[in-house]
């Protein structure tokens, strides 16, 4: 809950106040929550990582077939190409 307070003037002198609130339950909660995917996704994609750098073959895949960069590739087969390795 957040409140606010405006002071209401006639002719340079206070005559009242005016209080506001607005429940932020929701967009609190939807903060959390996006945090929370935000972290899982973080985990996966270094579990991902960690399995393709340590992959005992060449891994390469790309979205396209003419595709100039590997949306993923091994370290190996970066080594093997002559190519530096891209995160």
């Amino acid at each position: 809950m957040t409140a606010r307070l405006r002071e209401l003037y006639a002719d340079d002198t206070a005559v009242g106040r005016v209080w506001s609130f607005r429940d932020v339950t929701e967009r609190k909660r939807a903060e959390r929550e996006r945090e929370r995917l935000t972290s899982a996704l973080a985990t996966k994609h270094e579990l991902r990582r960690s399995v393709v750098d340590h992959a005992p073959v060449e891994i390469c895949a790309r979205h396209a077939p003419r595709q100039r960069h590997p949306l993923l590739a091994t370290r190996r087969r970066h080594r093997a190409h002559g190519v530096s390795a891209r995160s």
